[in-house]
């Protein structure tokens, strides 16, 4: 009897005790909007997630990749949960394939491919199916009839089958998810698409997410190349680091040369500038290489954060553009399906046949234009689900997923950006805080001889930038900033603190904009 349970508490009580269930039928004589509101109190409390792949190799059997599948649930009692499971991607697979039989009209969540990225490194390739079938399973648990799906059910269930016929015709027997969605596609409140409009929309459509997937590709391969190189710069300024440090041994190693001990007292300002104590190599050295640590550090962060940006974002966007694609070949297909049944009708209609078969004859041609009914009935419900149900779906939820993106870039710079600002402050406190006049030792004072002596060898400036309502603009290095400028052309505008641009400076090439 427990086999067909399909209601919230479901996962909760085989997460917790193997005992048998009862389906809740209030959940089924819901109506649509008061179940979907039901629903969705839970969506921001239960999720789901994929870790800890394992090669499992056979005696007899050839080795294989099993993922953990975790669901945080909520239980009856408002507690959540969660639960595990291990599963082969051939069972993810599956799944996929019946979500896509049983819910025709719908953009399925999106499978990583097999390749995964087609990498050669087999823990990189582990893991950047991991990360895509985490978006596929909580995609699967934000969409209110897939994670009601009895299929869905049986997947997060240990021992249980989804990956044959039978499964299939057994899931679909009793099954909330489905026969909610039924109820959405015959929801009278939904409007039928003008035809002619429908096919303008869908040639739009597949045109624009074509595009859209061509981009996505090319995103997620730049961001490929930047991660590779953020990779090599966290490296190098690694050996960066390491080396200062061996620079500060030697120092402290070489006590009559860098003036630190045991020396006479210098004239005041006989050298101009002469530092305090506390200002001699071996202890501004040590601060250099704190500084260069934490910007190691800091560096190091930013592969992660463009690996996650190009498994969560680019590559996901692109899968979801070529699901819908694959939804308008769908609607392509069921037409030419009608249109043929029409000609069959029409071909049946002008042959002659004797008197006495003309009975048999006609009831030939009624049964084609049942067929040709039934065709046109599906056309148009899968034209209207498409277009009113599935694609504003999809568009909401890309609009999510962008929002995400710029919010955790925005999240990441800050995170960056107020790491390596504190280091910096730091070492400005050291050089402030001595008894020096401030005009000599000021941060104003270094950043204002450090872009001059910049200057005049012929270098660019150190900038930083600001924001501002279109197009972007470079400010002196003074101001406070947060985003890269851009000038005409999209190139890079070098920031200058004395409000002027040698003409002769290196500039960088201009970048397309769109």
């Amino acid at each position: 009897a427990w086999y067909g349970v399909i209601h919230r508490g479901y996962l909760y009580a085989m997460a917790t005790a193997p005992a048998k269930a009862a389906a809740e039928p209030s959940h089924f004589d819901m109506e649509l909007s008061e179940w979907m509101g039901t629903c969705n109190t839970t969506t921001l409390q239960e999720t789901a997630w994929v870790d800890n792949p394992e090669t499992v190799t056979g005696f007899m059997s050839k080795a294989f990749v099993t993922y953990t599948v975790n669901v945080q649930i909520l239980g009856p009692d408002g507690t959540t949960d969660v639960s595990q499971v291990k599963k082969r991607y051939s069972e993810f697979e599956a799944l996929h394939t019946n979500f896509a039989k049983r819910y025709d009209g719908m953009a399925i969540p999106p499978l990583p491919t097999k390749d995964s990225g087609a990498t050669t490194e087999a823990n990189r390739f582990k893991l950047n199916r991991m990360r895509g079938l985490t978006l596929f399973c909580q995609a699967v648990m934000m969409n209110n009839f897939l994670r009601n799906d009895k299929g869905w059910l049986d997947f997060l269930t240990p021992g249980m089958s989804c990956q044959t016929d039978e499964d299939f015709d057994r899931q679909s027997e009793v099954n909330l998810g489905y026969i909610k969605w039924r109820q959405l596609q015959q929801w009278t409140s939904i409007d039928d698409p003008d035809p002619a409009e429908a096919d303008d929309r869908c040639a739009v459509l597949e045109q624009e997410a074509k595009c859209l997937e061509k981009q996505m590709k090319d995103m997620a391969a730049a961001a490929e190349k930047v991660e590779r190189a953020h990779t090599a710069l966290t490296q190098a300024m690694t050996e960066y680091h390491v080396a200062t440090k061996k620079w500060q041994e030697v120092e402290n190693d070489h006590k009559e040369f860098n003036g630190y001990e045991n020396q006479p007292p210098i004239p005041p300002n006989i050298l101009f500038r002469t530092p305090p104590s506390t200002h001699f190599p071996p202890l501004m050295i040590n601060r250099m290489f704190t500084l260069y640590e934490g910007w190691s550090r800091t560096l190091a962060q930013m592969p992660r954060l463009i690996q996650f940006m190009k498994v969560e974002m680019f590559k996901y966007l692109g899968y979801h553009a070529s699901e819908v694609r694959r939804l308008i070949a769908r609607r392509t297909t069921l037409l030419k399906e009608y249109e043929k049944a029409v000609a069959d009708v029409a071909t049946k209609e002008k042959k002659t046949v004797k008197p006495e078969k003309q009975e048999a004859h006609n009831l030939e041609v009624d049964n084609l234009k049942l067929k040709v009914n039934a065709k046109r009935e599906e056309w148009t419900n899968f034209t209207k689900v498409l277009l009113r149900i599935t694609v504003p779906l999809t568009i909401s939820e890309r609009a999510n997923i962008v929002r995400n993106m710029a919010g955790w870039s925005a999240a990441a710079a800050n995170i960056s950006g107020s790491s390596l600002s504190g280091l910096g402050l730091d070492v400005a406190d050291v050089v402030e805080n001595s008894d020096e006049p401030a005009d000599i030792w000021s941060q104003k004072e270094c950043i204002t001889a450090m872009q001059k002596s910049m200057e005049s060898l012929g270098l660019d400036l150190i900038c930083r930038f600001e924001p501002s309502p279109s197009p972007f603009k470079a400010t002196g290095v003074s101001k406070q900033a947060a985003v890269p400028a851009l000038g005409e052309g999209g190139a890079a505008v070098p920031a200058n603190p004395f409000n002027k641009v040698k003409p002769d400076s290196p500039q960088p090439p201009p970048a397309p904009v769109g």
